[in-house]
C-alpha cells in the first residue's frame, strides 16, 4: 500500500472509531512511526494516544514541525493530536487555521465542538456542531454531543429526543442507555424508564438486549442488586452468550460478588481452558476473596509469553502487596510501567503501593504523569500536594461535585476530596456541606441496615456468656505469635500496629480476614452449627484446629517472626472468640472519643467497601455502631479474665507517647527499643485509609476534632445518647 493510500485508510479507520483494524494495520506497518510523511507520523501518535499510550504520543509530537502542515485535513489531525495529549488551546490554534483554509471541512468543525464542551463553552460548540452535522446529518457521534449540550445547558427534552434518535442509528451502543438513564432520572422519569423495559423483557423473553439494558439502568442509578439479579436471568437464558458473560462478569466485579463470579469463571475455564481472559478474570476474583495460593500457582504456571502482559503483571503484584512483599509487588510494575507507560491500572497501583511504603516522593511523581491522561489520578494528587489548591482548581472542584454529570463513583471521591480541602483553609460550614453531599450520594450504592449489627451483637454477648468462657478458656493453640489489635475504624489501630511493627520482633501483616473466616467454617465442623451459637459445641480440638488454621495462614505473609499483628479493627465483635482460640494471644484495644471516631468516619470514603464499612455513610448508623461496639466490648472486660485485654486510649497515646508506648510492650512481654518512638520511618506496607498519617510524627490536631462540626452533629449525638438497646429477633 503507497503512504497516500496508507494515510487515506488510517484516516477513515481513526475517524469511524474502527480502532481494532487500525492498531492491526500500524502492526503490518512498523516502519509509520519513522515515516517521512509527517501526516503519517501525526496518524501514528492519534492510535497510540486512542490506545492510552499519551506518554508515546506526546514523544511523536515533540517531533512533529507544524509549518510542514499544509492542508486542513492534516492541520486537523494535528489539532487532534494536540487535544488528545491535552492541549486543548493550542488544538484549537491548528483547528482554526483548517477551517481558514476550508470552511466547510467537517472533520475541523468536529473536532472544534469537542474541544468546547470540554471546556464549558456550549455556544461556541453548539454553532461548530451544527454545520459539522450540516455536512454529515447521520452522524451519530455528533448527534451524541449534542444531546450533551442540550443536557448541560439544562434542555433535557431536546437532550432525550436527539439522544432516542442516536440509539435508533446505533441501537448497539451500550452507553446512550447509560446516559438515556441520566437524562430521564434529570426529567424525574427513571420509574416509568424500568417498567416500560420490564414490560419489553416480558414480551420479549428471547431478546437479550432488554435484559442487559435493564441491567445498565439499575447499575446507573445505584441500584447493584437489582442490576445483579437480571443479569443473573440473563445468564440463565442465554448460558453461552459473550456479551451477556461479559455484562454479568462487570456488575460481579461491581457489586463485589466475587464467590458468584468465581464460581461462574472456573465453570467457563474448564470449558475453555484456552481463554486467556476468562483466566485472567478468574485469578483476579481469587485474588479478591482471599484465595491467593491458587492464584498464584495459576499465573506461575502460566506459559512464559503470558507472563508479559500487563495482567498477568499487575495480578501478581498484586498478590505480593497482600502477602505485604509490597516491595517485590514495587520492583514487578516498576518493570512493567517501562513497557506499557501509558498503562493507567499499573502506573495508579504502582503509586498506590510505593505510598503504602512510604515512598511518597516516588508515588507523586507517577501520579502527576498519570494525571496527564486520568481524571481520577489528579483527585489522588490533591492528596500528595497535601490538599493545596488554588483558586481556579477550587471552584473546578466544585463545580465538578455540584454538576453531576461525571461517573458517580468519581463525583463521590471529588466530593470527599473538596470537602479535605474546604477543612485544610478553616471553612468548616462549607466542608460538612459537601462530606455530606459525598456520603448522600454513597448511601445510592451501599444498602446498609444498622439492626442487622445490633442483633448479630446480641447474638454473640448471648452465645459467649461467663459460664461458657470460663468451660473453654484456656483449651486453645498455646501460641503467643499473634497480637490482635481491635476498635472502631479511625479510632488509631493502624498507628498501634506500625509503633508495634516498628519492633525488631515483630511483623504487621495489616487487617487480616481469617478469623472472620473461621466463623464461616463453624457449621462444618461442629456438626451444622453456625456462629456464634455452635461456640458452644466446640470443643478443645476444634479450638486447636482453629488456631493451627489461622497460623498456617500467618505464614503466607510471614514466616519467621516471633510476633504477628492483626489489625481488623471489626474483630472487636470476635475478641471471645479470639481468647478462646489463642488463650496466649495479646489482644490490644484501642478506645477513642466516640465523637471523634464518627466525625473520621464520616470523612472517610468507604464507598469502594461494601458490606459492614456501610454504617460511615450516615450519622444516625455511625451512632449505633459506635453503641454495638461500646456495649460488646464492656461485655468482653465483663467476661474475660481480668487484665485479658489491654486498653490503649487514643487521647493518652498522642499525648503522652513514650510513656503509653512503654506499657504497650511490657504488655506485650517485648523488651525496649527506641526505634518504637520513631515508628513513621519503619519502611513497610499500610493499606488502610490511615495510609498517610502513619508515615507522620505522633500529632493532636485530630484530638476534639468533632467540635468543628458540633452543630451538625445532632442526630449522632442523640443516638449516642440513647445508648444500646436491645432488639427483638
Amino acid at each position: 500500500m503507497h503512504e497516500f493510500e496508507l494515510i487515506r485508510a488510517l484516516r477513515e479507520l481513526q475517524r469511524n472509531m474502527r480502532l481494532s483494524e487500525a492498531f492491526a494495520l500500524l502492526e503490518e506497518r512498523p516502519e509509520v512511526e519513522f515515516s517521512d510523511f509527517v501526516e503519517l507520523r501525526i496518524l501514528f501518535g492519534i492510535l497510540k494516544a486512542l490506545k492510552g499510550e499519551v506518554f508515546r504520543a506526546r514523544e511523536i509530537l515533540a517531533n512533529i514541525e507544524p509549518s510542514e502542515l499544509k492542508d486542513e485535513e492534516s492541520l486537523s489531525d494535528y489539532g487532534f493530536l494536540l487535544f488528545l495529549t491535552h492541549q486543548p488551546e493550542e488544538a484549537l490554534k491548528y483547528l482554526e487555521r483548517a477551517l481558514e483554509l476550508n470552511p466547510n471541512c467537517f472533520i475541523a468543525h468536529a473536532r472544534i465542538s469537542a474541544i468546547y464542551i470540554l471546556i464549558d463553552k456550549f455556544e461556541e460548540a453548539e454553532k461548530h456542531l451544527t454545520k459539522a452535522l450540516e455536512l454529515s446529518p447521520e452522524r451519530v457521534e455528533l448527534l451524541y454531543n449534542l444531546s450533551v449540550i442540550k443536557f448541560r445547558q439544562g434542555r433535557y427534552e431536546e437532550a432525550l429526543e436527539i439522544l432516542d434518535r442516536c440509539i435508533r442509528l446505533a441501537p448497539e451502543r451500550r452507553e446512550f442507555y447509560v446516559k438515556r438513564t441520566e437524562y430521564l432520572k434529570a426529567l424525574e422519569r427513571v420509574d416509568e424508564y424500568i417498567e416500560e423495559l420490564f414490560e419489553k423483557i416480558r414480551a420479549n423473553p428471547e431478546d437479550k438486549f432488554f435484559y442487559l439494558n435493564l441491567t445498565l439502568v439499575f447499575l446507573s442509578i445505584g441500584k447493584e442488586e437489582e442490576a445483579l439479579s437480571i443479569v443473573e436471568s440473563a445468564l440463565e437464558r442465554f448460558p453461552e452468550d459473550e456479551e451477556v458473560k461479559r455484562v454479568f462478569i462487570e456488575v460481579c466485579l461491581k457489586t463485589e460478588s466475587y464467590y458468584l463470579l468465581g464460581t461462574k469463571l472456573k465453570e467457563w475455564v474448564e470449558k475453555e481452558p484456552e481463554s486467556e481472559d476468562l483466566r485472567f478474570l478468574l485469578n483476579e476474583a481469587r485474588i479478591k476473596v482471599g484465595f491467593l495460593e491458587a492464584a498464584e500457582k495459576d499465573l506461575d504456571e502460566m506459559p512464559q509469553a503470558l507472563k508479559a502482559d500487563p495482567r498477568w503483571k499487575f495480578l501478581k503484584a498484586k498478590i505480593l502487596h497482600e502477602k505485604n512483599q509490597t516491595s517485590q509487588a514495587v520492583e514487578i510494575l516498576s518493570e512493567a510501567i517501562e513497557l506499557f507507560p501509558g498503562h493507567v491500572g499499573i502506573r495508579s497501583e504502582l503509586a498506590h503501593y510505593l505510598l503504602s511504603l512510604g515512598r511518597k516522593e516516588e508515588a507523586r511523581a507517577h501520579l502527576e504523569a498519570l494525571s496527564q491522561i486520568s481524571p481520577s489520578a489528579r483527585i489522588q494528587l490533591l492528596r500528595y500536594k497535601d490538599y493545596q489548591v488554588d483558586q481556579e482548581e477550587l471552584w473546578q472542584l466544585e463545580k465538578a461535585v455540584r454538576e453531576g454529570n461525571i461517573p458517580l463513583e468519581q463525583r463521590i471521591s471529588l466530593a470527599f476530596t473538596l470537602a479535605e480541602v474546604y477543612e485544610r483553609i478553616g471553612e468548616y460550614d462549607k466542608s460538612f456541606e459537601v462530606v455530606s453531599l459525598g456520603n448522600e450520594l454513597t448511601r445510592s450504592i451501599v444498602r446498609y441496615d444498622w439492626r442487622e449489627h445490633r442483633r448479630f451483637v446480641q447474638r454473640i454477648a448471648e452465645a459467649f456468656n461467663k459460664e461458657l468462657i470460663e468451660r473453654l478458656s484456656g483449651k486453645g493453640h498455646p501460641s503467643e505469635r499473634p497480637i490482635f489489635i481491635v476498635g472502631m475504624p479511625r479510632s488509631g489501630t493502624t498507628l498501634v500496629e506500625q509503633i508495634l511493627a516498628s519492633h525488631s520482633q515483630v511483623y504487621g501483616a495489616g487487617e487480616l480476614s481469617w478469623i472472620g473466616r473461621i466463623t464461616q467454617l463453624f457449621p462444618r465442623v461442629n456438626g451444622g452449627y453456625p456462629y456464634p451459637e455452635g461456640i458452644k459445641y466446640m470443643d478443645e480440638r476444634h479450638l486447636k484446629s482453629a488456631g493451627e488454621y489461622y497460623l498456617e495462614k500467618l505464614k503466607i505473609y510471614n514466616e519467621t517472626a516471633p510476633r504477628v499483628t492483626d489489625k481488623l479493627p471489626h474483630n472487636f465483635d470476635h475478641v471471645g472468640l479470639i481468647h478462646l482460640i489463642f488463650p496466649k494471644a495479646k489482644i490490644i484495644h484501642i478506645h477513642r472519643d466516640p465523637r471523634d471516631v464518627a466525625v473520621s468516619n464520616f470523612y472517610q470514603n468507604f464507598a469502594a467497601m461494601r458490606g459492614l464499612m456501610g454504617f460511615a455513610n450516615d450519622l444516625k448508623d455511625i451512632g449505633h455502631m459506635l453503641n454495638d461496639y461500646l456495649f460488646i466490648m464492656d461485655h468482653w472486660y465483663k467476661t474475660l479474665p481480668e487484665g485479658r485485654i489491654f486498653k490503649v486510649v487514643y487521647e493518652e497515646l498522642v499525648s503522652e507517647p513514650e510513656k503509653v508506648i512503654r506499657e504497650l510492650l511490657e504488655y506485650c512481654e517485648l523488651p525496649w527499643e527506641d526505634k518504637v518512638l520513631e515508628f513513621y520511618y519503619t519502611e513497610r506496607p499500610v493499606k488502610t485509609a490511615s495510609i498517610q498519617q502513619v508515615r507522620s510524627e505522633i500529632y493532636q490536631e485530630s484530638k476534639g476534632k468533632w467540635r468543628r462540626y458540633e452543630k451538625y452533629l445532632k442526630p449522632l449525638l442523640e443516638v449516642l445518647e440513647q445508648g444500646f438497646v436491645p432488639l427483638e429477633y
